[in-house]
């Protein structure tokens, strides 16, 4: 099976981390997987046997993602996300992939709709056609705005095969942060939660406090 996997952090590398793990997880169970990465490179991240399509990167200032920049820092232009886009089509026509998954669009990145809907409409063309997958943390934050809660489920009816959230909804259901509808909420697949295979360190030999405040500058405020 090959599985297609687009994600675009932002701000940390949470997002990109999480999908980095699913697609080794893949390989590992002998699939092909391919991610699509709009974000800025994060050398952290283990892509071993993932294959890696590097798209134009986009970036945030502060918390600020209805602005994307562009790599030179200046705002994000029509060209730029039109290089993206054609970018993504082409990945999918090469590599044919049997699923696509799209990391957190349509419950987020609201800025970079066009792309992601260009990806996932193109994927009902073929025949057969590919699975296409959302893939989400346990924890989302909605918007205030019923119409673009609304407007999340509408795309989850028209495009997506199934949703899946890497939690444990014994621990935290989705639907403890966003309102689900009757709809998307027959769609979800709880995964559990995703490792990311780092050795960890035995608590016997533990010492101190640990304060995790993320791989972004958001944290760092605090610290």
């Amino acid at each position: 099976m090959r599985v297609l996997i687009a994600v675009t952090h932002l701000l940390g590398a949470g997002h990109l981390t999480r999908a980095a793990a699913l697609g080794r997880a893949f390989v590992a169970s002998g699939h092909d997987a391919l991610l699509v990465s709009g974000g800025v490179p994060a050398p952290m991240v283990r892509l071993s046997d993932v294959r890696l399509v590097q798209l134009p990167p986009l970036r945030v200032a502060g918390t600020d993602f209805a602005r994307p920049l562009g790599p030179d820092g200046s705002p994000a232009d029509p060209a730029l996300f039109a290089r993206r886009r054609a970018l993504m089509l082409d990945a999918l026509a090469d590599f044919a992939p049997d699923a696509v998954i799209t990391e957190l669009f349509p419950f987020g990145r609201r800025a970079l709709a066009a792309e992601f809907l260009a990806l996932v409409e193109a994927a009902q063309a073929p025949r057969p056609r590919p699975r296409v997958l959302a893939s989400l943390r346990d924890i989302l934050v909605a918007s205030a705005k019923p119409e673009r809660i609304a407007e999340a489920h509408e795309r989850v009816a028209r495009l997506y095969d199934a949703v899946l959230v890497h939690g444990d909804p014994a621990i935290v259901p989705l639907d403890a942060s966003w309102p689900l509808d009757a709809g998307t909420a027959g769609k979800i697949r709880y995964t559990g939660y995703v490792d990311d295979g780092s050795r960890t360190v035995p608590a016997a030999t533990r010492t101190g406090v640990l304060v995790a405040a993320g791989s972004g500058p958001a944290g760092s405020s605090g610290c």
